[in-house]
């Protein structure tokens, strides 16, 4: 009987797959009989042998041949699914739709930013499944699965080394084999303690039996459960035979026109504008078709009602009357060409009005306060100087005599109350700025 000739990668096979890291994994296989399963319990060296299987399948993650040596299957896990947080094998990990990633692609074209706490939670975890010599019995086969961080990533690395290319081959039987010796060190992240290979070497191996081997060891893409695509949506999504969960998330079209119609149909302006204020922080929320549907069922709203019409010309009327008992100056009259609210026009003329009598306090610079914060005592607080009635000015000429071009009479003047100071020296003491003779002070100053 002649010995049966098997296909085997190449070199260059295994170095590709290394420098493409491949695609990831955990464990969940049906296991035959006397295959058992092994994972480092403590930091320390290890001896482990690598041993191959043979591919069955025409699609593997690793893109090997069918029927061709290989030495592990990567593969994905979904944690936390459904109710009772199962953790499933990902379908896509043999190239078959998942519901829970079409979950993530949906939530993520929708919006990514703000889902970004549930995107990390759908998404699956990497692992990597290995055939090796039992630790307990040499005559055994266990697998070693692990998550593609704690030991194939590492390995990876080693295989990309060019100083390691003789050992590419490292999990054949023949005499290319390899022991790999392993150092497991402890690390931690957020909080959880595992083992990750820190360190590995390649040691001379005996040649092993090949179809004794390959008659043990699993053949990892056959042993992989994965769920099927309705049972896997129905845990994910806890959908039930008579009423499914997915349904009564958003609201359908009847249920809002039906709510669109017990409003009254006739509405006051305030109301109209509470609720499109409170229908704009919905419209952010719902998905994109519902919106179009709002959006329609609005238009016939907008158009029975100019909203922003209307209220131009209540504006206009009310400001109408304002123009017959008080003459506008020309700032109000260009707010109001521009078109500005009334409310704005109403707050700037209580701004202006003190600004139209008289002239700009030069003791506060028209702020109306003191150097020291105080109230301006010339202006009374008001930033400016109240102009006397022309009456008055006539009578106070008329009174005055006329004096000689160039000089000022200040007989009548009063005394500067400031020790040491003169009348018509304006600002130039500390009790200017209460002083109550500031204004003619000023006056005399020239």
């Amino acid at each position: 009987m002649s010995k049966k000739v098997r296909k085997r990668v190449t070199k260059e096979q295994v170095k590709s797959n290394a420098e493409k890291g491949g695609r990831g994994g955990n464990d969940w296989f049906k296991l035959p009989d006397g295959v058992g399963r092994w994972t480092p319990e403590k930091a320390g060296r290890f001896s482990i042998d690598v041993l191959p299987y043979e591919v069955s399948s025409k699609h593997h993650p690793d893109d090997v041949e069918k029927e061709c040596l290989w030495y592990k299957l990567p593969f994905q896990v979904h944690h936390g699914v459904g109710a009772s947080n199962a953790s499933l094998v990902c379908p896509q990990s043999v190239g078959k739709p998942c519901p829970e990633c079409e979950e993530r692609d949906r939530l993520y074209k929708e919006d990514s930013d703000s889902n970004e706490d549930i995107l990390r939670t759908l998404k699956p975890q990497k692992f990597v499944a290995y055939n090796i010599v039992s630790q307990e019995d040499k005559d055994r086969v266990d697998l070693l699965i692990l998550s593609r961080g704690k030991l194939a990533s590492p390995l990876e690395d080693e295989l990309k080394d060019p100083d390691n290319e003789e050992h590419l081959a490292f999990f054949d039987v023949n005499d290319s084999g390899r022991t790999l010796r392993v150092r497991f060190t402890e690390e931690s992240f957020e909080g959880k303690k595992f083992l990750k290979a820190t360190k590995i070497d390649f040691r001379a191996r005996d040649e092993m039996d090949e179809d004794a081997v390959l008659s043990k060891t699993v053949v990892l893409e056959d042993a992989l459960i994965v769920p099927d695509y309705d049972d896997f949506k129905k845990i994910f999504f806890q959908e039930d035979d008579e009423e499914p969960v997915m349904d009564e998330l958003p609201a359908s079209k009847d249920e809002d026109e039906d709510e669109e119609e017990e409003k009254p149909k006739s509405k006051t302006k305030d109301e109209d504008e509470d609720e499109d204020e409170d229908e704009k922080p919905k419209a952010k929320g719902k998905p994109k078709d519902e919106d179009e549907e709002e959006d329609e069922d609005e238009k016939p709203k907008a158009k029975s009602k100019p909203k922003d019409e209307d209220e131009e010309e209540e504006e206009d009327e009310d400001e109408k009357p304002k123009a017959k008992s008080k003459p506008k100056d020309e700032d109000e009259e260009e707010d109001e060409a521009k078109g500005k609210p009334k409310d704005e026009d109403e707050e700037e003329d209580e701004d202006e009005k003190p600004k139209a009598k008289g002239k700009k306090c030069k003791a506060c610079d028209g702020s109306g306060k003191s150097s020291k914060g105080k109230r301006c005592t010339p202006c009374d607080g008001s930033g400016r100087i109240k102009s006397k009635p022309k009456d008055d000015e006539d009578e106070e000429e008329e009174e005055k005599p006329k004096a000689k071009k160039g000089s000022k009479d200040k007989s009548d003047s009063p005394e500067c109350p400031h020790d040491g100071g003169k009348f018509g020296e304006v600002d130039q003491h500390d009790e200017c700025d209460d002083c109550p003779h500031w204004t003619a002070c000023e006056e005399a100053s020239g």
